[in-house]
């Protein structure tokens, strides 16, 4: 069986014609366990089998608990389940699959996202992309599915016109930074919160007039940038766990500035609304 460095290798090998330095913006190589620009700028594979392409920074809210709590609630407790398979029905029903794919995750976190929807694909090769460096190291110690890579959702490490599609799911954007790596024609799924998003955290955590979200000026800068072909909703409710309750906690940027009343009142949910709004759209 092959270590998860080796699986790592062979990835980065896959990609090595499609990046770039994120210092200089020349071509990388593959030299045994390092990607080395022709300005001799040198990133070495992890043991782990991922990549540290902005090795200067350092995110100090997202913790290694916050995603492991992620990785229990997304994986462990399905909690989205249902919306990956939906994800591959919208692609292929607006025909925007093909075999051989390159393509994106933005903001993967801890990959969970990802790695459920490379199951529905054949021959697809994946870069899961997020500035946290504990969120590419969690999606790296459970999957093996695509190339986990910690970098600049603002300075994406690849070349220009690279990729066939592009997922960003509840994560802000730099559509000129997408648009720069997309080939013409290559489709993006972006999911935003809808009106009714953990609505049971947001009533206690927020003041009453900011628990609805308004995905209007999303839709409306989404539609500016990529041809809005279809837009779908996710919606489903799910039954917690007292350890689920404990996991929510972590995983939501909503719960950090909780009062320990507030974070008593979370521990006593039975269920949680997940309102999503899909769009799907395409670089003309």
């Amino acid at each position: 069986m092959k270590s998860k460095k080796e699986l790592g290798q062979e990835k980065l090998r896959t990609w090595e014609e499609k990046l770039q330095c994120p210092l200089c913006q020349s071509d990388m190589k593959v030299i045994e366990e390092h990607l080395v620009c022709r300005n001799y700028h040198t990133f070495d594979l992890a043991k782990q089998g991922y990549v540290n392409l902005f090795p200067e920074h350092q995110e100090e809210n997202y913790s290694q608990s916050l995603f492991e709590a992620r990785y229990h609630l997304m994986n462990l407790r399905n909690f989205y389940k249902g919306l990956h398979e939906q994800l591959y029905l919208l692609l292929q029903e607006n025909n925007l699959l093909a075999p051989s794919q390159f393509i994106i995750d933005l903001g993967t976190g801890e990959g969970t996202h990802l790695d459920l929807l490379q199951e529905n694909f054949a021959e697809t090769n994946a870069i899961g992309l997020d500035i946290a460096k504990e969120g590419i190291q969690t999606a790296a110690k459970h999957y093996t599915s695509s190339l986990w890579v910690v970098g600049d959702l603002a300075n994406i490490p690849l070349k220009d016109q690279t990729l066939n599609g592009a997922l960003t799911i509840l994560t802000p954007s730099n559509y000129r930074e997408l648009k720069r790596v997309l080939a013409p024609g290559a489709w993006v799924i972006k999911i935003i919160p809808g009106k009714d998003y953990l609505k049971e955290l947001r009533e206690i955590v927020l003041p009453p007039e900011q628990v609805p979200h308004q995905p209007i000026a999303s839709i409306e800068k989404f539609g500016s940038n990529f041809d809005l072909i279809e837009k779908a909703s996710f919606l489903r409710v799910h039954t917690l766990t007292g350890v689920d309750n404990e996991q929510l906690l972590q995983m939501t940027p909503l719960t950090w500035n909780a009062s320990e009343e507030e974070r008593a009142e979370i521990q006593k949910l039975k269920h949680v609304t997940i309102d999503l709004r899909i769009l799907v759209g395409q670089k003309i």
